[in-house]
């Protein structure tokens, strides 16, 4: 063999290694990179699969989450990383996990329909478990007071309501007691505690020196609750401008009418402490504003004696 042809074969031996290296190259790209049109087909066939594959920055994520229990966000295909969440105030919730204001303005008349029997009887054991409710039900009389342009009854039903509420607060501040006149040394309407409209008040404050004072109203006495037996029953519901003569005066006939508290003869009575206690506001006589709820009027002349007062707290 001459030089010339063994230089021919060397030549033809390295084209041929080199076309060879170049077919493996290009089997090995195939086989590890898919097409665009492998890629669709890929995340078609993933489509409401139990164990769902998002594709994440080139990696597949699996969740083993069954179908219908994963929210909007993780049914979509991510191209990119996941985006970090707005601030909280910034994020939008679920509506299942709003928490709604509450409406504090509902919370007195719901301690008293749910701790107040039909007759009157207060449930303190049970006040004093939801003191929450109670200081709810403070707060919004602290941030709604008597405004100018509210109408006497607004004002009245306001007044009236706030003494009943605070005789309870009183009472739960100082629970368990046996009578309401325990407390402040036996002087409990005397005692400073109630803060409205920037004043601090007594429970003598709101009956007598606004109550009394500005609305010349006998009924209210069976209204004002003073949380003991011998007491007008505390309504189960809650004073407003629109029933509020209804309820002072069907207050008044269930109190004048009730025989543990007043007795009746035809020409005599046996009755209520407070009818004494408060004759200066019964402006016509006690015995004529009786008359207007007794089946049997009273003549002008009856005797007129006074019960005992049971101050035995009213639970």
């Amino acid at each position: 063999m001459n030089i010339l042809s063994a230089f021919l074969i060397t030549i033809l031996l390295i084209s041929c290694s080199s076309a060879s290296n170049e077919s493996n190259d290009k089997l090995i790209t195939n086989e590890t990179q898919p097409s665009n049109l492998d890629n669709a087909t890929i995340v078609k066939e993933n489509v409401g699969n139990p164990m769902e594959s998002i594709k994440m920055d080139g990696e597949k994520k699996i969740t083993d989450k069954p179908i219908g229990t994963t929210d909007a966000a993780e049914k979509q295909v991510i191209d990119q990383k996941e985006i970090e969440p707005k601030s909280d105030v910034e994020v939008d919730m679920p509506s299942s996990t709003i928490i709604p204001k509450i409406d504090f303005s509902g919370v007195y008349p719901q301690i008293l329909s749910s701790f107040v029997s039909s007759s009157g009887k207060v449930n303190y054991a049970q006040i004093k478990v939801n003191t929450e409710m109670l200081g709810q039900a403070i707060n919004h009389f602290q941030e709604h007071t008597p405004k100018v342009g509210w109408s006497n009854n607004q004002k009245l039903a306001y007044w009236i309501n706030a003494y009943n509420l605070f005789t309870i607060k009183l009472i739960i501040d100082n629970y368990p007691v046996k009578s309401i006149k325990e407390i402040a040394n036996g002087k409990p309407w005397d005692k400073k505690f109630i803060l409205l409209d920037g004043k601090i008040l007594s429970l003598n404050d709101i009956e007598n020196n606004i109550i009394r004072k500005e609305f010349n109203e006998p009924r209210i006495h069976f209204a004002v609750n003073c949380a003991s037996i011998s007491c007008p029953k505390l309504l189960n519901q809650e004073y407003t401008a629109a029933n509020l003569n209804s309820l002072l005066d069907k207050q008044a006939k269930r109190y004048i009418n009730d025989k543990n508290e007043n007795t009746f003869t035809a020409n005599s009575a046996k009755i209520s402490n407070i009818f004494d206690w408060y004759k200066v506001d019964f402006e016509s006589g006690v015995i004529p504003f009786l008359n207007k709820y007794l089946d049997t009027p009273l003549p002008s002349d009856a005797k007129i004696t006074y019960q005992d007062y049971n101050w035995n707290l009213n639970n």
